[in-house]
């Protein structure tokens, strides 16, 4: 038997026993230990102490040897959150082993994380040990394991690293209800697995190795515990006078963990090293060469080192990515700060060969083979750097199936996931998910994990059996079932049949089963033309006959089979529509058109997933075809362009027809994007298989691509589309349509980039340069590069600011070459955007996909860098209503055809990036991978060092890239929002320019009269009337004419933001002031109709008037333009109408809530004059100004002007409440100067007789005044 001398001949174990033993509670052993009695050392053969405990005054006190236990009541720390307390140390059989058990309470799947052994593991004698452990301390005869199952599937290991996820091999009741594993100690001391209820209460047991230790991820030298792997411990060594001279060791242990502590330092023979000091007890707690401890008084002189323990700083988040090859059946991770990974890795790195450090802490997993969860190999590691690494991962099974990776992160073990993807070694036929009630007369039912190949052949043989019995009368012949895989007990009835989801393989006879080229004889759906559709038939065929098979069987639970790829066709009834397949998680139109009343086409989602198969969502009931549109719209000529095919029969045709149409004066709707997506999908598909034909030269000269023509067509329709009410944009995205336009795009380019030949363009902005290797396809908001880097080792370009137009064609490019300084063209003026391929990348390209697949070198394209700068990120929409980022600069496309997107060294890319906010924290380069904007793979490399705010980051991909800026904002579109816009926009739009133009005139008019008549202008009623028109002809003018939502888009998409700030902050103050001499006019009406006695004006009214009308207005708007000047940029809510304006809390502050007093204020007033007027006695109003009816009414209207009432229609079309209120806010709010024209001037009898005065003096030749 090996004792503690060959234990301790490194210091490394010398000090992990030390430790342990000491603060632990190691029974019996013969190393030095000490205890503390009355202050002195005791020598001790067993320490019960659990752990140490650290008071608010920073004392510590060690729990006394086979003695009382202190109170540990005012402890502040008492070791470890992890539970460090319960671990103990035993020596056993010649190896060294803890154990951790909890008190009695449910099962606790993180209570054992650290952990690194199985108690089924460990020899006999070693369980015999723990089990009379257990029964003697914890008075417990069956406890808990860190595993469990879920619904009949295989039990886990539930314990990070190497053993998660692995399957519990020792035999348990695998009918049991209940999930959790435990054991329970027979009267013979034998262990046996039961199962029981998660909530139960049981003590739980935890295994680890006699080294609590790990090297990962601390600095070289230091180490951290497994349990807690984000704090690291090292020993630090200092000359002693120092420690004498400075005895300051109050910041030397702050965490009790430091007890835990191993080095790699030797240490020599007269080496004593201090672990913890406490100054008020002047005692010392230290560490010798032989691995004691001690508790001595005073400070040894002797002390030559210190422990230290330090925290491992934020690490960047791990992320872990799976994609699928099939071409050469490749699964391939890519795995982003893999230090961050938990490993239990006891060894440093040095000591271990690189693919058991590599792989350290990853597990992967797949439910593609007969098993239900099967743990999935890393074939090898592909690729590694500082910031990336990528493996290939082994393929499992006969067909498709999940996969997926998992981690565990060093902070607190939160688990880290892949996102499932589904990937088939081999697929044979189609595959339909069914339920199948499993009789137990034919298999095992109490061996459910043994035999899951056994239940799906068995199922398969029912299943021909049926097909060889009725095959006549259903046709059940023509359908061959390959396999049937059972993919997860759902309900067991024991002894009688188990309830299993199946997926079955099949095809119809006489096809091929390794594709989708069957072909099927039914009857097509009117419209149902391509390949695709074809195949989604044939499926829909298999469906059915497989359907009908479960029907007859005794065994079906239902006759509903489910493809694991599609919803199939159906017609719904409430609309009379037969719905288009659609894969799962897509959205899909109708055959026939039918319109909503919000623009889009009708929609319904493909829902379900792999494992249970495709089913419809429920169709929204209030669904209904729009049967009258009042606007022009080419939605119905797009949809008859994608109904005939003519994008795959006639490119050339539809493109030239699609061109036509987008660049018409008729609007969009959410409709055209979406068919105008599908063509140019086929238009991409189109392209690709011509182009591939070209390159194997099986061209005809009948399907000769025109490269020319199309290409240039291409550009000016995408080109129209960055033009599109970005309001358009946002509910096609429930369709997918902003991403299926930009693919088919990136697509085109990227596929016609590989052609031999060189595509020449007649268009005046674009440029060939076959000299220079550089192709160039330029229009207004849109730039594509095709680039041959082997030509003149260009391989990039850089866009600079033009600040006299904002149209790309006159806008200043340069060529980038391979060996470009990165740091010199950052510095560069003006610079917006620009990228390119070091040379050292151009050399490395084959680095990654060699190592996967030699094949996969194997007739590439010829070499070439597509560049594309998009404008704007029109085609970039994210689908949540609220988004963190918003793009601020232009968009980089960057891809190289026949390559792997995955890059063995950084891009490098040049983003302008501009903050709307002095307070942005978020601010960061994203790539666009199709769903929302993402940083996995790019860092932020430098700032300019000069002023023109231009940011360097590297990308380890190819994707489109951007400068983003962090916030909230915004997004949402109610279902009616498309309504207004686009149905009703134009009529609005009329009403409001007509109302403001006529109150103009009628202030004009206004304005006339007091220029004209002295008398009138003397009036201290039409002082009021006056200001108060040239508020209202201030505000109009600003809205209807000068703050227009054309002018505010220019203004944002070329960030020229200070003329925003400066117009929003006039728009603001202007309709202040209006409100503001609403105020004052309400209260001069209360003074004259319910103040009557007493009712004159106070002393220098119109001065207070003044101040209050025109002055008082401009402290909100200067409180916003101090606090947050940049709430006027319109960047919170990109699909409301963009003006100007205050947005976020200077809305409701500094808008809102002031009108919304006023206009308080005002209904108030506005209800007392109404009933003075109507119920006041005669004695509080004058005769003179009790009238009749008609002048009552006429008051009551006037009022509803003066006093800012309409504003309350506003509201409500705000609200959404209906579009009537926005129809009546136009109708009145913008008639209020031509009302005050009315009243004051024409239907005033003295102001009408000045006029007829002056008219008369005109004609006769007098001037009266």
């Amino acid at each position: 038997m090996r004792r503690m001398p060959t234990l301790l001949q490194s210091p490394l174990r010398r000090v992990v026993v030390a430790f342990l033993v000491a603060y632990l509670a190691a029974p019996s052993y013969t190393a030095e230990l000490w205890c503390v009695e009355n202050d002195y050392k005791v020598r001790s053969e067993e320490i019960i102490s659990d752990f140490m405990c650290r008071t608010d005054t920073n004392e510590t006190i060690i729990q006394q040897c086979n003695r009382y236990n202190p109170p540990f009541s005012n402890c502040s720390h008492q070791s470890f959150k992890h539970s460090l307390e319960r671990i103990k140390q035993f020596f056993n059989d010649d190896d060294y082993f803890n154990i951790k058990v909890s008190a009695p309470g449910p099962w606790d799947e993180r209570f054992c994380y650290g952990s690194d052994r199985i108690f089924f593991k460990l020899n006999e004698k070693k369980q015999r040990f723990i089990i009379n452990y257990i029964i003697d301390k914890h008075n417990s005869t069956e406890f808990w394991l860190p595993a469990r199952s879920q619904n009949y599937n295989p039990a886990q290991w539930r314990i990070p690293g190497e053993l998660w996820g692995e399957p519990v091999k020792v035999d348990y009741e695998e009918l049991s209800p209940y999930d959790c594993v435990s054991v329970n100690v027979t009267m013979d001391l034998n262990p046996m697995v039961v199962m029981r209820n998660c909530s139960d209460n049981l003590p739980m047991l935890c295994v680890s190795r006699e080294n609590p230790l790990i090297q990962a991820p601390c600095e070289v030298g230091s180490v951290a515990l497994r349990i807690v792997p984000n704090q690291c411990y090292r020993i630090v060594r200092y000359r002693p006078h120092h420690l004498v001279e400075n005895p300051d060791f109050s910041e030397l242990l702050k965490n009790q963990a430091a007890l835990y502590l191993a080095s790699y330092s030797e240490m020599e023979s007269n080496e004593m090293c201090l672990v913890h000091f406490n100054s008020s007890s002047n005692t010392a707690i230290t560490l010798n060469n032989q691995g004691g401890l001690g508790t001595v008084n005073g400070l040894p002189r002797n002390l030559t080192c210190m422990i230290e323990m330090y925290s491992i700083p934020k690490l960047e988040e791990v992320e872990m990515y799976l994609s699928f090859e099939p071409s050469v059946e490749s699964l391939i991770l890519t795995v982003y700060n893999r230090r961050g990974i938990w490993c239990d890795q006891s060894q440093p790195d040095d000591k271990r060969d690189d693919r058991e450090n590599s792989e350290c802490g990853i597990r992967c997993f797949t439910n593609a083979d007969y098993e239900q969860l099967q743990p999935v190999k890393i074939k090898q590691l592909v690729w590694e750097d500082s910031k990336k690494s990528i493996y290939e991962l082994k393929l499992y099974g006969d067909g498709p199936g999940y996969y997926w990776c998992e981690a565990h992160s060093i902070f607190d073990f939160e688990l880290i996931s892949s996102p499932k993807i589904i990937a088939a070694k081999k697929q044979k036929g189609h595959y339909f998910a069914f339920f199948f009630n499993l009789p137990c007369k034919f298999v095992r039912c109490d061996r459910i994990n043994a035999n899951m190949k056994t239940y799906g052949k068995t199922i398969r043989m029912l299943l021909n059996n049926i097909r060889n019995t009725h095959g006549n009368v259903g046709n059940f012949k023509d359908l061959d079932i390959h396999n049937v895989r059972v993919m997860s007990i759902e309900s067991l009835e024991p002894g009688v049949h188990l309830t299993v989801l199946c997926h079955a393989a099949v095809s119809l006879k006489g096809s091929s089963v390794d594709n989708s080229s069957e072909e099927d004889d039914s009857e097509y759906i009117e419209g149902v033309k391509d390949d695709f559709d074809r195949d989604v038939q044939v499926r829909a065929h298999m469906r059915r006959l497989l359907s009908n098979m479960l029907a007859i069987s005794p065994y079906g639970v239902t006759n509903v089979v489910n493809s694991t790829n599609y919803c199939f066709s159906e017609t719904s009834a409430s609309i009379n529509r037969t719905w288009q397949p659609a894969e799962i998680g897509s959205s899909t139109t109708t055959y026939k058109l039918c319109l909503l009343r919000n623009g889009l086409p009708v929609f319904r989602k493909c829902i379900g997933d792999f494992l249970y198969g495709a089913t419809w969502e429920p169709l929204d009931p209030r669904f209904k075809c729009a049967t009258r549109i009042t606007q022009q719209i080419i939605t119905r000529d797009l949809y008859e362009i994608d109904r005939k095919k003519f994008a795959e029969s006639q490119p050339t045709v539809a493109l030239t027809s699609v061109e036509t149409l987008v660049n018409t004066t008729q609007k969009f709707i959410p409709a055209d994007l979406f068919y105008l997506g599908r063509i140019m999908q086929s238009v991409a598909k189109t392209i690709e298989s011509r182009v591939e034909r070209e390159t194997s030269n099986k061209t005809e000269p009948t399907t000769q691509l025109n490269a020319v023509n199309d290409t240039e067509s291409i550009i000016r329709i995408y080109n129209s589309l960055m033009d599109v009410d970005r309001r358009v944009f946002k509910p096609a995205i429930k369709l997918n349509s902003t991403n299926i336009l930009l693919d088919a795009f990136e697509k085109i380019f990227n596929t016609l980039s590989t052609r031999n030949d060189t595509i020449y363009s007649n268009d005046t902005h674009s440029s060939n340069h076959p000299e220079m290797g550089v192709i160039v396809y330029r229009s207004p908001k849109l730039i594509t590069y095709i680039i041959d880097p082997s030509v003149s080792n260009y391989s990039g370009v850089a866009l600079y600011t033009n600040d006299k137009s904002h149209d790309f064609r006159e806008s200043k490019t340069r060529l980038l070459f391979a060996n470009t300084s990165e740091y010199d063209l950052l510095d560069e003026d003006d610079l917006e955007i620009a990228t390119f391929v070091p040379q050292s990348l151009l050399n490395r390209l084959d680095e990654i996909p060699a190592k996967i697949n030699q094949t996969l070198l194997l007739d590439r394209p010829p070499l070439r860098i597509v560049l594309k700068i998009y404008y704007n990120d029109k085609l970039f929409q994210e689908d949540r209503d609220i988004v963190d980022n918003l793009v601020f600069s232009k968009i980089i496309s960057v891809s190289i055809p026949g390559y792997n997107p995955a890059l063995p060294e950084i891009l490098p890319l040049f983003l302008k990036m501009f903050k709307t906010k002095s307070n942005v924290s978020s601010d960061s380069c994203r790539y666009w991978n199709y769903s929302t904007w993402a940083d996995d793979g790019l860092e932020f490399l430098a700032k300019s060092s000069t002023d023109n705010d231009v940011v360097l980051c590297g990308c380890s991909h190819l994707t489109p890239f951007a400068y983003l800026v962090g916030g909230s904002y915004n997004l949402s579109v109610t279902a009616d929002h498309v309504i207004i816009t686009e149905l009703h926009k134009e009529a609005l739009d009329m009403i409001t320019i007509l109302g403001c133009s006529l109150s103009l005139v009628g202030i004009t008019g206004i304005v006339i009269t007091a220029i004209i008549f002295d008398k009138w202008r003397e009036k201290p009623t039409s002082k009021v009337v006056l200001n108060f028109s040239i508020a209202i002809a201030f505000q109009m003018i600003l809205f209807c004419f000068v703050n227009t939502e054309l002018l505010t888009v220019h203004l944002l998409e070329n960030q020229i933001f200070s003329s925003c700030i400066i117009l929003g902050a006039c728009l603001h103050y202007s309709v202040l002031v209006q409100f503001s001499w609403m105020l004052i006019i309400a209260y001069l009406q209360f003074k004259r109709y319910v103040q009557v006695l007493g009712n004159t004006r106070p002393p220098r009214f119109f001065i207070k008037a003044f101040i209050l009308g025109w002055c008082i207005p401009i402290v909100p708007v200067a409180a916003v333009l101090i606090i947050d000047m940049h709430s006027y940029i319109p960047i919170d809510n990109r699909d409301e109408s963009q003006i100007c304006y205050p947005s976020g809390q200077a809305l409701y502050f500094g808008v809102i809530l002031p009108i919304a007093a006023i206009i308080i204020a005002n209904l108030i007033i506005f209800l007392l004059v109404l009933y003075n007027i109507v119920r006041g006695p005669k004695e509080k109003i004058r005769s003179v100004d009790r009238s009749s009816a008609l002048s009552q009414i006429r008051l009551s209207i006037l009022l509803f002007f003066l006093l800012g009432f309409t504003w309350i229609f506003g509201l409500l079309a705000a609200a959404k409440i209906s579009l009537v209120f926005s129809y009546l806010f136009c109708l009145t709010a913008t008639l209020q100067g031509f009302v005050m024209f009315i009243y004051f001037i024409i239907l005033d009898p003295v102001t009408r007789s000045m006029w007829s005065t002056f008219i008369k003096g005109l004609c006769c030749g007098q001037n009266n005044k």
